[in-house]
């Protein structure tokens, strides 16, 4: 008999010997404890609860949802979420109180409403906004709630009319004196002075200044040769 074949009849006698422990070792695993409301995991060794339960212990505990509550879908954070409209009060769901002239709103923080377009918050309340003469709704200004129509400025709580120099014209910057000057002028004191400036020079881009051509340098209101 050869070395390989008797190698090969022990293993097979080994195996003979085992084959009555494997079931054994199955039944084990079959019949390790699983409490109620639990269920095998697919993966790994070991149990999970059912949805609606938490495991406490060796035991899976119901999860208790408050009315107007459902369980969360989510495996991390809470274990339940209030529904639309609602928020959480401790181990409750309070309606969200909406104000007059407001609206709910699903936000994760701060407050769950906000004012309708011509209000604005104020406490708990909203509250109307004065829109004075010659302005208008701007949710851009959200400090005042408006602005002031265009060749008007914000005074106060009035717009009033901006009065445009000689020379200049109103401008679409929301701050500011409203107005600039035209090319080759320069505000000064309210008004638009002209931009003197010799004949060697030019005016930048911007068109109110001049920088001497090259290769001479600006000295004082000259343009000198170096």
């Amino acid at each position: 008999m050869t070395t390989i074949f008797r190698a090969t009849l022990a293993r097979g006698y080994l195996a003979f010997l085992l084959l009555p422990a494997f079931p054994l070792l199955a039944a084990a695993q079959e019949n390790t404890a699983i409490p109620d409301h639990a269920e095998r995991k697919y993966y790994g060794r070991g149990w999970e609860c059912e949805r609606g339960y938490r495991e406490d212990s060796d035991n899976c505990e119901k999860i208790e949802v408050p009315e107007n509550g459902y369980l969360s879908r989510s495996g991390y954070g809470p274990v339940w979420e209030c529904n639309w409209g609602y928020e959480r009060a401790g181990d409750s769901c309070a309606p969200v109180k909406v104000p007059a002239n407001g609206y709910f709103v699903d936000n994760s923080y701060g407050e769950k409403w906000e004012c309708d377009r011509g209000f604005r918050a104020q406490g708990d309340e909203c509250i109307a906004i004065a829109v004075p003469d010659h302005g208008f709704l701007d949710d851009a200004s959200r400090d005042r709630g408006w602005s002031c129509e265009r060749g008007y400025r914000v005074d106060g709580l009035r717009c009033v009319a901006i009065v445009v120099p000689q020379h200049g014209y109103l401008s679409n910057e929301r701050y500011g004196d409203g107005w600039k000057c035209d090319r080759g002028y320069r505000a000064e004191r309210g008004r638009c002075e002209a931009v003197v400036m010799p004949k060697e020079a030019y005016l930048t881009r911007k068109g109110d200044d001049w920088v001497c051509k090259q290769p001479l340098t600006r000295q004082f209101d000259t343009c000198v040769a170096d």
